[in-house]
This record gives C-alpha cells, sequence and structure tokens, in this order.
C-alpha cells in the first residue's frame, strides 16, 4: 500500500476528480471573494493576502470536508479518537482574524473558537445515529453566539464557513447509520 500524500490526507485517498476539483475550485472562489472584499472595504494588501488565504482554506474545507470520500478518510476505523478535536484546535483562524481585522473581536474569537471545539466535542460523543442533527444544532448554537460577540463587518463569510468546516462537515461522518 503506498503512502497517503498530503493532498490525500486533505481530501481523503479515494476521493474522485470531481470531489478534488470542487474543493481547489471552491477555495479560489472563496479566496478571490474574500480578498476582493477585504481590499474594497480598504484592507491593505497584505491584509488582504492573509484574509485569502484563510478564506481558501475554509471555504475549500467547506466543500471538501462535505464530500464522503474525506469524511470516510477522517473517520475511518483505527483513527484516534480525539483526532477530530485535535484537527478543530489547529484552527485558530478566529484569533488571526482578530489580529487581521480589530472590529473582529478577541472575545467573539474566543466564542467562536471555543464554542467550536466544544462542539465537536459534542459531536463525536454521540452515536453515530446522533451525530449530524447534533452538529446541525451545535453549529446553529456557535453560529449565533458568535454573531452576538463578533462584528462582522466586511467578513460576513467568516464565521458561517468555519462552523460549516469544521462542525458540519469535519464533525460529522459518512453516511451516519
Amino acid at each position: 500500500m503506498s503512502r497517503a500524500t498530503l493532498w490525500d490526507r486533505l481530501v481523503g485517498p479515494d476521493a474522485t476528480r470531481a470531489e478534488a476539483a470542487g474543493a481547489v475550485v471552491a477555495g479560489m472562489v472563496g479566496a478571490g471573494l474574500a480578498g476582493w472584499r477585504a481590499f474594497a472595504t480598504g484592507e491593505s494588501w497584505w491584509v488582504t493576502l492573509l484574509i485569502g488565504i484563510l478564506a481558501a482554506d475554509l471555504v475549500g474545507g467547506v466543500w471538501a470536508n462535505s464530500t464522503a470520500s474525506t469524511r470516510r478518510w477522517y473517520h475511518r476505523p483505527g483513527t484516534w479518537p480525539g483526532s477530530h478535536l485535535l484537527f478543530a484546535s489547529l484552527h485558530v483562524h478566529p484569533f488571526v482574524m482578530a489580529w487581521l481585522v480589530p472590529s473582529f473581536g478577541w472575545t467573539g474569537a474566543a466564542v467562536l473558537y471555543g464554542g467550536t471545539l466544544l462542539a465537536t466535542t459534542v459531536v463525536a460523543t454521540q452515536t453515530r445515529r446522533l451525530q449530524s442533527p447534533v452538529a446541525a444544532v451545535a453549529a446553529l448554537v456557535v453560529f449565533t453566539a458568535a454573531t452576538f460577540t463578533i462584528d462582522p463587518t466586511r467578513i460576513e463569510w467568516f464565521v458561517p464557513a468555519y462552523v460549516l468546516k469544521l462542525i458540519i462537515g469535519h464533525a460529522v461522518p459518512a453516511d451516519p447509520a
């Protein structure tokens, strides 16, 4: 058996061409739109660039983490039970956004990040049958709590993309029974 490449580890080694291409196109569209929005609202070129990179990861990740191939890969037998929490914890994007766009706010970043980690943990403790509906409600709660504490002006796309990628996409396995 050959070793999985970095790309295989991101989208799953059995991803179809359409699934892989969709992740790339979604990431590019997300980066382009978020970068355009940031630049059009007066952000510097380097903030615009970093926002575009975050958007590429999040929007491409929304696509990839919603595919059966990626879900099968991240929820394959033998994966470490805490791997989903580790994956979510590595996504410190809210704190990067708070640094890049001060109006985003550090409190909002903490609410979004902490809520996502808590939601990921709650989803992981459910039976496969309940993971999808629990993830949907948890995502709604995190999204709502974050919007109470974050000024999303100029980055309206960020909270939904973050929540969709990590809670709805990554935390839920393929084909819940």
